[in-house]
């Protein structure tokens, strides 16, 4: 039997509307491989990759012969809309993979889901839907997503099995991308797939998206584990490949964001692909109102602060201005906690500081105040 040959792909960034736009540097800063670089990346004891490539990969590896056919991998750090001719090379240099290597009998796409291009909302659709194109409707595609992917129907309708993470904070990179190397197992044996795919007008604050099972705001957590029991019960159990609850990214601000159920069956089952997605989303709906995030206001803040410094018995307490978060693409550079901790005369307090040497170059020039 001829190994089969399956093309490796990849595109990776959380993009904040509102941020400057990622430029080609930053996919190289982060990880920028072409060719059988991502493969000696991937088989490697210390990857650079995230960590579905490597699962993919090392999980093909130990399941049976296989070709590999790597085109491109970028992934940066969150950031902003990704430069419209940035992401025409990644297209082009992901076609030209496709269409020149030879045959192609499946294809592996490692995405995220919140992209954004400065052109068009939905970069993730676009590579998906052009992967679609070159290999024809008859190639098993298998694509992995974060859980904070704006999920569209075009990411949708181009994949064979859409799967995304479980946990947040993410710790099941690998363990996805091993998922994905036994759902292109089957597909590669015959079987075919239906997917339903619902989206609820819930756009989940990010507070309200944690998983962990002691977690005190887990509605979203709460989905997941509805999906995961229920694909091994009946009448779903043996028919339901993949249940993934996608909580969406809200600084994309785009026309796809909000909470998606999506639901990949064997095909012959469309019916309880439906069946399940109208239950996960149903216990959503139902509980809306425990998606709304409650903050701490700044001067309570500043008064748990102060009372924290005047008794080294109490704990350390942490404080984050949670939408300004470097990890979701804003620019980590507000001033508000700093400013109301020293008005307030609180000592002993370790903050961390932005790396930005022209911004503290004009702050010095310009003086105390």
């Amino acid at each position: 039997m001829t190994a089969p040959r399956i093309a490796l792909l990849g595109f990776s960034i959380e993009c904040n509307k509102w941020s400057p736009p990622a430029t080609r540097a930053d996919f190289e800063q982060r990880t920028w491989l072409e060719g059988e670089a991502i493969l000696a990346d991937a088989r490697s004891t210390a990857p650079a990759a995230r960590g579905e490539m490597p699962g993919f990969v090392q999980a093909m590896d130990a399941s049976g012969p296989w070709e590999p056919v790597p085109t491109l991998l970028c992934c940066a750090e969150p950031g902003g809309p990704v430069r419209r001719e940035v992401f025409e090379e990644m297209l082009a240099k992901w076609r030209a993979g496709l269409a020149g290597g030879g045959r192609i009998d499946g294809v592996y796409a490692m995405m995220h889901g919140a992209g954004l291009a400065e052109h068009d909302e939905d970069p993730d659709g676009i590579a998906l839907a052009m992967v679609r194109e070159v290999v024809g409707p008859g190639v098993p595609v298998v694509a992995s997503f974060d859980l904070h992917a704006n999920v569209s129907s075009r990411m949708v309708d181009s994949v064979d099995v859409f799967v995304g993470y479980r946990t947040n904070p993410h710790l099941d990179m690998r363990a996805r991308g091993e998922e994905c190397a036994r759902h292109m197992r089957d597909l590669l044996a015959g079987r075919r797939t239906a997917k339903a795919r619902l989206r609820l007008p819930i756009i989940p604050p990010t507070l309200t998206m944690l998983t962990a099972p002691d977690a005190p705001l887990r509605p979203y957590g709460e989905m997941i584990d509805l999906g995961q029991r229920r694909m091994h019960e009946p009448p779903y159990a043996g028919h339901v490949l993949n249940v993934s609850v996608m909580g969406g990214f809200a600084y994309a601000d785009t026309s796809k964001n909000g909470l998606s159920v999506v639901v990949t069956v064997a095909r012959d089952h469309a019916a309880l692909g439906h069946a399940l997605a109208r239950e996960i989303a149903d216990l959503g709906w139902a509980n809306r109102d425990r998606f709304r995030a409650v903050l701490t206001p700044l001067e309570e803040a500043t008064e748990i602060a102060r009372g924290a410094c005047a008794d080294r018995t109490l704990p350390a307490r942490c404080f984050a201005d949670v939408a300004d978060n470097p990890g979701g693409g804003a620019r980590g550079n507000t001033m508000w906690i700093l400013e109301a901790f020293h008005r307030a005369g609180l000592r002993d307090a370790l903050v961390g500081v932005i790396n930005a040497p022209a911004l503290a170059a004009a702050a010095h020039r310009l003086g105390t105040g």
